[in-house]
């Protein structure tokens, strides 16, 4: 990766966790991202069945999946009562939900999303704030608190895991740096990691990214870690569809890790 554009990621002003969050950057899915989402759905299914599995469906994974998808592919129709969803038990089923609010005109959903940056969960306050964002509307009452949070670089390729732990301990981010998908989950324990950046293909697993964002989802003790992949493969769309919360392409989306990364981290 080259030096140079990483030296422009994080800026020179530092991370201090207990100033008040700003507004948030409106980051958009990547045109590709919704595309593979859309393509993703179909392929499983279609809008009946995941229209069906955002009325019926116990699992959340199929409730996420089913949110992604109909955004992703702008189908109209989508239950009026789409906000009951912010109080389902699983965080990713309440995130995506707030991104589907946030991308569509349901009447008030603005209000529903107000309520949401107060969340316990750091996923859905940063969708929730993400969304108001992007609704051009301002979040209601106070964060729900950022404390000191950890980051793990998940990469095996040593310059790329010197680079961003240079730069994340300099803008005063705890963080380590994890080579396997075992390393990183032992150390996203010890250290109470909030954030986990991964690319998708370590040593010989060239998925290894999806995997664990499967992995993640599924484990009680870890499915509250937000996780970004940085990585040259194309793969946003089966990267939120797996678990995963954002995606940026290790060279072309370099210029939106900064403002990401303390977006994700500042809720």
């Amino acid at each position: 990766m080259n030096a140079g554009l990483l030296g422009r990621i994080f800026g020179a002003s530092t991370y201090d966790p207990n100033r008040k969050p700003g507004a948030l950057p409106a980051l958009p899915l990547a045109t590709h991202t919704l595309q593979a989402l859309a393509a993703l759905g179909e392929a499983c299914g279609g809008r009946d069945v995941w229209f069906n599995a955002l009325l019926s469906d116990i699992r959340p994974e199929n409730r996420w999946r089913a949110l992604l998808y109909i955004t992703a592919a702008g189908i109209p129709g989508v239950r009026p009562d789409l906000h009951e969803e912010l109080s389902h038990p699983d965080s990713r089923v309440r995130a995506w939900t707030c991104y589907a609010l946030g991308e569509g005109t349901l009447p008030g959903s603005i209000e529903h999303l107000q309520q949401m940056p107060r969340d316990s969960s750091r996923r859905v306050r940063y969708q929730a704030r993400r969304a108001l964002a992007v609704r051009g509307a301002r979040r209601r009452g106070r964060p729900y608190g950022t404390g000191n949070p950890a980051v793990i670089v998940s990469d095996d390729d040593p310059q790329v895991q010197a680079h961003l732990t240079g730069l994340l301990r300099e803008s005063g981010i705890p963080c380590a740096a994890a080579s396997t998908v075992e390393e990183t989950i032992q150390k996203a324990r010890a250290l109470q990691a909030a954030l986990i950046i991964t690319d998708n293909q370590k040593q010989d697993d060239n998925t290894s990214g999806l995997h664990m964002a499967e992995r993640f989802s599924r484990d009680d003790e870890l499915k509250e870690i937000l996780l970004l992949m940085l990585s040259v493969d194309r793969i946003g769309g089966a990267f939120l569809w797996h678990g995963g919360d954002a995606y940026l392409h290790k060279v072309d989306d370099l210029d939106d890790l900064g403002p990401l990364v303390r977006a994700m981290l500042s809720v």
